[in-house]
């Protein structure tokens, strides 16, 4: 990643009753696991609602091995 700019993301919030869906990752830099609402970064000419649809299948169909 190219310091001092913004990247743009899209998110989505999946809720039931006070329960969200997460996903987890781990922070290289500080070592630790972290967790935050799926989504990702747009792509240059794409639209915010293409990206969520993109990422959501992508972070789905990501299983541990």
């Amino acid at each position: 990643m190219i310091k001092n700019t913004i990247r743009h993301v899209a998110i989505c919030i999946f809720r039931k009753e006070d329960k969200i869906l997460v996903f987890e990752s781990y922070d290289k830099v500080d070592g630790e696991i972290f967790y935050r609402p799926l989504g990702g970064g747009i792509e240059f000419g794409k639209h915010n609602s293409d990206t969520v649809v993109r990422e959501i299948r992508e972070e789905i169909n990501n299983e541990k091995n």
